[in-house]
C-alpha cells in the first residue's frame, strides 16, 4: 500500500468454519481504520460485495485513511456467525510500479553512458594512455623514483653515509689553512641582543596578526573618522564661503587695528591721567580767599545774624580751605 494515497483493498469475510459469508454488505456493515496504533474511526466508504453471493468484498480508502506507516482495517457485520475481519497494511512511499519506472530510467541512463564511452574511445584516447604507460611519461617517472631510492640506499653516497659524515663533524678541529670562513676568530653571540630582537619580532608578528584579524573594524573606524573630518571641513568651508568680499574684510581688519591701538595706548593714557589726579586731590580744594570773607560776614551781621552764626560760618570756611571735612555740630546739618 502506498502511503497517503487513495486505495481500494479486496478481502473475504468468513464465518466460524472459514467459509465465505455472502450478503454482508447489506447486513449493517461497520468498517473502521486506525493509523499507527491510534483509535479506530469510521471509514468514509462501506464494503461492497463483488458479484452476487461471492463472499468477496472491496473497500475504497481515502488518502487520509492511508496516511500512516501502519494502517489497520476492521470490518464487522450483523450476519450471524460472521467473524470480524482485520486487515493490516505497512505503507511505502512508492509502489512497485513507481520504483520499477525509476529503475528503468537509471538503466536507460547507464546504457547511454556506456554507449558514449564505447563510441568516443578511439586512437586519441589510446595515444594518451600509451604516453603514460608502457615506456611513457608515467613509466619513466616510476623508473626515476626507483633510481633515486637506490641512490638514497647507496652505502657510499647514500643518506646513511651523509648522516655519518655530519655526525663526524662534531668536535672536529676548525679549518684554518685556506682562509675559509671557519678560520675567522670566534665571537660569542650577543644572546641578550638576540633575545631583544626576538621579542621585537614576536611583538611585530602579533601586531601584524592583530591588524589582519581586525582589518574590517580598523577600516570601518578610519572611514568613520574620515567622515567626521569631511563634515567639519565642510562646515568650515560653508562659513568661509559666506564671508564678505576682500574690501569688507580689509575694512574690518583696519577697524580691529584701531581698536587694538585704543586699547594699547589711548585708554592706558587716560587711566594714567585719572590716576595722577587721584594722587593730587589738593588741586580740587575750594579757593575762597577772594570772597572778602570778613567784610562779607560783617555785612551779613549787619543784616541781623548773631555772632555765633557768623563764627560757625567762618569755621566751616576755614575747614574747607584746609581740605578737611566739616565736623558735625549740634543743631546744624552739612
Amino acid at each position: 500500500m502506498v502511503k497517503n494515497t487513495a486505495t481500494r483493498i479486496v478481502f473475504t469475510i468468513l464465518d466460524s468454519d472459514g467459509d465465505p459469508v455472502t450478503g454482508a454488505a447489506a447486513d449493517t456493515p461497520d468498517s473502521e481504520y486506525s493509523l499507527d496504533g491510534g483509535p479506530f474511526t469510521d471509514t468514509a466508504d462501506e464494503i461492497h460485495e463483488i458479484a452476487t453471493a461471492s463472499g468477496i468484498y472491496y473497500l475504497d480508502l481515502t488518502a487520509d485513511e492511508t496516511n500512516g506507516d501502519v494502517v489497520c482495517i476492521q470490518i464487522k457485520t450483523a450476519t450471524a456467525g460472521t467473524k470480524t475481519t482485520v486487515l493490516v497494511f505497512y505503507t511505502a512511499a512508492q509502489s512497485l510500479d513507481e520504483t520499477d519506472a525509476v529503475v528503468d530510467s537509471i538503466l536507460a541512463d547507464t546504457a547511454a553512458i556506456d554507449g558514449h564511452i564505447t563510441a568516443d574511445y578511439g586512437a586519441a584516447q589510446k595515444g594518451v594512455l600509451d604516453d603514460l604507460i608502457d615506456g611513457g611519461r608515467l613509466d619513466l617517472l616510476i623508473d626515476a623514483i626507483i633510481t633515486y631510492v637506490d641512490l638514497i640506499d647507496d652505502a657510499t653516497n647514500g643518506l646513511a653515509a651523509i648522516k655519518a659524515e655530519v655526525e663526524g663533524l662534531a668536535g672536529a678541529a676548525m679549518r684554518g689553512t685556506d682562509n675559509a670562513l671557519l678560520a675567522v676568530g670566534y665571537t660569542a653571540p650577543d644572546n641578550a641582543g638576540i633575545a631583544t630582537l626576538l621579542t621585537r619580532i614576536t611583538a611585530a608578528v602579533a601586531l601584524a596578526s592583530s591588524l589582519v584579524t581586525h582589518d574590517t573594524e580598523i577600516k570601518a573606524l578610519l572611514a568613520t573618522i574620515a567622515g567626521y573630518i569631511d563634515t567639519e571641513v565642510g562646515s568650515i568651508l560653508a562659513i568661509v564661503n559666506n564671508l564678505p568680499d576682500g574690501g569688507a574684510l580689509t575694512a574690518l581688519l583696519a577697524s580691529i587695528a584701531s581698536i587694538l591701538t585704543d586699547t594699547d595706548a589711548t585708554i592706558p593714557g587716560l587711566l594714567a591721567i585719572i590716576q595722577a589726579d587721584l594722587d593730587n586731590p589738593d588741586q580740587y580744594k575750594a579757593n575762597v580767599a577772594a570772597l572778602a570773607l570778613e567784610a562779607t560776614l560783617t555785612a551779613i551781621k549787619g543784616a541781623g545774624w548773631t555772632e555765633e552764626t557768623l563764627k560757625l560760618i567762618k569755621e566751616l570756611v576755614d575747614e574747607l580751605e584746609t581740605g578737611e571735612k566739616p565736623k558735625p555740630r549740634a543743631n546744624f546739618r552739612i
